[in-house]
């Protein structure tokens, strides 16, 4: 084989090769783009989707929004230190309103006794809520409470 045959060759596969190269980088960052623009359209409203939301405490609880608003599913994910058990999945009515462009507020009563306000800023992929619990046995007593912080994941 001469050395312009080789030569021939030797560019062929150079130019096969950056030519895949390129292909291969141009199908990631698409898809990158294509996921990215998935999770940002999940992010927008709260209505049908569900939400991942980890507190300072390690609580990690999964939040399925109903399509038509009026209710919310959670599960416990992870128990953290804050005493929930893992597992538990409970289905309430909500209150919410949109109180900033993708920044919602909702409350809800689930059937443990607790009262909760959760704010989520979409955007920003935060969360703080408060929770408030019974004292003592006695409905008329001081109720106890605890605020937190933490991180928002998208799910749907």
């Amino acid at each position: 084989m001469t050395l312009k045959r080789i030569t021939t060759y030797a560019a062929a596969a150079l130019v096969a090769t950056a030519t895949l190269t390129v292909a291969n980088s141009v199908t990631a960052s698409t898809a990158q783009a294509s996921t990215a623009k998935a999770i940002a359209e999940c992010c927008t409203g709260l209505v049908g989707k569900s939400l991942d939301v980890t507190l300072d405490n390690g609580l990690e609880t999964r939040f399925d929004f109903a399509a038509d608003g009026s209710k919310v599913t959670g599960t416990i994910e992870a128990a953290g230190q804050s005493g929930a058990v893992v597992g538990v999945v409970n289905t309430v009515a909500i209150a919410y309103a949109e109180v900033a462009k993708n920044v919602y507020v909702v409350n809800w009563n689930d059937q443990g006794g607790l009262t909760i306000a959760l704010t989520v800023n979409l955007k920003a992929k935060t969360a703080v809520t408060y929770y408030s619990y019974p004292v003592s046995a006695d409905a008329s007593a001081v109720r106890g409470g605890e605020l937190h912080k933490g991180t928002v994941r998208c799910l749907s």
